[in-house]
């Protein structure tokens, strides 16, 4: 604090001006005609009386006495009403508090609340609101249990409340609770009433509840199959600007799928666009990045599609999306596939020898889709050294694995100028790949010349010479009585051999009979734990397993949502077995109502 003489009180001051902050203390700005002076009285009972009585009650000066009053006057005033404080300066100084302009002279800092304090304020408040029927406020609430922000996070609690404001018809909610059955989450799995849901919310016009609507018509589980209602109400969802809809619109038309009538639908609501809270307009997401959108389930068992043409644009499509996180980045990174004058002429890509490897990682793990991907890659030459017969092989695998795409890129293949002959030849020598290829053909029913005797017969000669592929189809022979007498225990046995002979797969199928053959009780906790790795990596096998674990309760806790959404990830790549899962799970709790009755296709 600065001293300031009596003689520029009583030659230069003119006036005097008080600042209050917060009662914390008094701070009396003198100005003078040279500069401005603050005399700081840090406790207003102490600094008040002793500061202002040495500068003014005993100074000799009488204009200063004079002062005493009209400051001990301004210092009552500031005092009783603070927020007068900083307005008196304001009138004459443009660097002030009450322009838009004002600059403080140094930083300061805000007194705020802390920020735990402010949550549990706010929280406070919201489940007041929502106790109270506020629909918004059920909603958000919801919402915060299941993202567990500032509550701890419960997914039986956010259905409850997101099903409580979906009663009182808010839109959000509808379509959100709608997930919640249609998942399982906090409530019993329920897709016939998720569809209800979801409905109320699609004739409302939001453009996600009607993406939703239209898939429930593709797979003839939950509804019978309507692929032009699907059409009409995935259309809708697509104008309104969803992405999901504009993909699955396009797959439609792709298979024939166009819309009947003339009824040009107005553009829908998406989520964003509903007026709701701001925390509340967003979609919710599965713990576990499990797909809360839905994709189609196009699948017809009964044929193979041997004419169709499978681009390899799809090809890698379907590989990023189902592959491990390390295949995805493989693929991502480098284009496999070349334009189609190199691919004509049959020339060595740029593909790097890492990315095959991951590719090759990644078919032994189990995944049908990097079976195909390298299936082309051989097929092509890209990459690899082209080899028309291991093409063959691995289109085989990925078809023992229910691939939709190899088959028709299998039967090309064979159809080419001398395959047959060539792969016969090579065969007859005690090639174990092209015993194993031709006996794979007769399995697939692309090869009636071979007796089930004869291919039984190849694939030993192969799976005697240590060709793994051949030893785990022999497995899969003895396990399904195919071709031979069944004998499970054969089987196990045979796959237990393949592993130990570096087999993934072999591995994959040896833990996933142990678990469905198994009792709950008796179910071994590791193999859980590595079909869950194996299902992560892309094994369809290991999904499949997984999904049974979680129907029946078998080494994990019952649950049928998380069952649900691992079949329907196998039955989207054309797994049979998870598709009839499906069906025998929806048929356990389909009500009576008629728009609910399914026909088999």
């Amino acid at each position: 604090m600065q001293k300031i003489s009596k003689r520029a009180f009583s030659k230069n001051s003119s006036r005097a001006i008080v600042n209050i902050n917060f009662f914390r203390y008094i701070i009396v700005k003198v100005r003078t005609k040279n500069a401005d002076f603050f005399i700081d009285f840090r406790t207003v009972n102490q600094e008040i009386v002793g500061g202002a009585n040495d500068y003014f009650m005993k100074s000799p000066d009488k204009k200063l006495q004079r002062m005493r009053g009209g400051l001990l006057f301004f210092l009552a005033l500031f005092f009783l009403f603070p927020r007068i404080s900083g307005t008196i300066e304001a009138q004459e100084h443009p660097n002030s508090p009450v322009f838009k302009d004002y600059k403080p002279p140094s930083p300061t800092t805000l007194i705020k609340p802390s920020d735990l304090d402010y949550e549990l304020w706010e929280n406070f408040m919201l489940i007041r609101s929502a106790n109270a029927g506020d629909a918004a406020a059920q909603h958000e609430l919801g919402l915060r249990y299941f993202l567990g922000k500032g509550f701890p996070r419960d997914t039986v609690k956010a259905a409850y409340w997101i099903h409580k404001s979906a009663e009182q018809k808010f839109l959000i909610a509808q379509y959100n609770y709608g997930i919640f059955l249609n998942n399982g989450w906090g409530v019993e799995w329920n897709p016939f009433e998720a569809y209800d849901y979801f409905r109320l919310a699609a004739r409302r016009g939001m453009a996600e509840a009607e993406f939703m609507s239209g898939i429930f018509f593709t797979d003839n589980l939950a509804v019978p199959r309507n692929l032009d209602s699907a059409y009409d109400w995935i259309k809708k969802s697509s104008i309104g600007g969803y992405e999901p809809a504009k993909e699955v619109l396009a797959q439609l038309e792709k298979r024939g799928v166009h819309e009947k009538s003339d009824s040009t639908s107005t553009g829908s609501k998406s989520l964003s666009d509903t007026i709701a809270p701001a925390s509340s307009s967003r979609q919710l997401s599965s713990q576990k990045t499990a797909q809360t959108v839905l994709e189609p389930v196009l699948l017809d068992f009964n044929n193979n599609d041997t004419s169709s043409h499978v681009d390899d644009l799809t090809l890698l499509k379907e590989a990023l999306r189902e592959g491990s996180p390390e295949f995805r980045n493989a693929l991502g990174m480098t284009n496999i596939f070349e334009d189609s004058s190199h691919i004509a002429n049959g020339t060595q890509g740029d593909t790097d020898a890492s990315l095959v490897t991951v590719v090759q990682r990644a078919a032994d793990e189990g995944s049908p889709e990097a079976q195909t991907v390298l299936g082309r890659m051989y097929e092509r030459g890209i990459g690899v050294r082209k080899n028309i017969l291991h093409a063959a092989m691995e289109y085989i695998s990925a078809i023992r694995l229910d691939s939709r795409r190899a088959p028709a890129l299998l039967w090309r293949l064979i159809h080419k100028e001398n395959f047959m002959d060539e792969v016969t030849a090579k065969a007859l020598k005690n090639d174990p790949e092209a015993e194993y290829v031709l006996a794979g053909l007769a399995a697939i029913g692309f090869d009636y010349d071979l007796s089930g005797t004869q291919a039984f017969q190849l694939l030993q000669s192969a799976a005697g010479q240590n060709y793994l592929p051949a030893v785990v189809e022999t497995g899969n022979c003895y396990f399904s009585g195919r071709w031979v007498t069944q004998d499970k225990k054969k089987a196990m046995s045979l796959w237990n051999y393949a592993a130990s002979l570096g087999s993934e797969e072999a591995r994959i199928r040896y833990a996933a009979s142990s678990v469905v053959t198994s009792s709950g009780s008796d179910v071994d906790s590791l193999a859980i734990t590595f079909l869950d790795s194996a299902s992560q990596k892309g094994s369809v096998l290991a999904e499949v397993a997984l999904a049974y674990c979680y129907e029946t309760g078998s080494g994990v806790t019952k649950n049928s949502g998380e069952a649900v959404r691992l079949y329907r990830s196998a039955a989207q790549r054309g797994n049979e077995s998870a598709y009839r899962s499906l069906e025998r799970m929806y048929d356990a709790i389909r009500p009576k109502e008629k728009e609910f009755q399914v026909v088999e296709e």
